[in-house]
């Protein structure tokens, strides 16, 4: 007898647990769904906002190199480690007055064009 109402307890409890979890998880579910809804409606819009606040400010938004992660920054702070990094390394000129690509475009272009004539490249 004694175990006969020990087992019925449990099963009662079990049945009071699982209706409470039920209960709670519906009441979440209540919850959350409207707030979902309200953040996709206004989301179009807070992109919007966004890009204004980024061109008023001059702020960046760019994607790193290494990772899925986004930075923020001035178009200042960019153009300063820009020449940092081309003072430090040194792997830049100015061309100034010499530029060579119309030079290089010019030769390409006779290259090109007597390889054409001779019918070793068709223009297509």
């Amino acid at each position: 007898m004694l175990l006969q109402n020990l087992h019925d307890t449990s099963v009662v409890n079990q049945y009071r647990n699982t209706s409470i979890i039920q209960s709670q998880s519906s009441k979440f579910e209540m919850t959350n769904r409207p707030i979902i809804m309200k953040k996709k409606k206004n989301y179009s819009r807070l992109v919007k906002h966004l890009k204004h606040k980024f061109r008023l400010a001059s702020i960046i938004l760019r994607k790193s190199d290494k990772s899925k992660v986004f930075h923020v920054g001035r178009f200042e702070d960019y153009q300063k480690k820009s020449m940092e990094y081309m003072d430090k390394t040194e792997a830049y000129q100015c061309l100034g007055t010499n530029d060579p690509l119309p030079d290089l475009v010019q030769r390409t272009n006779k290259y090109l064009l007597e390889l054409r004539l001779a019918k070793w490249i068709t223009q297509k």
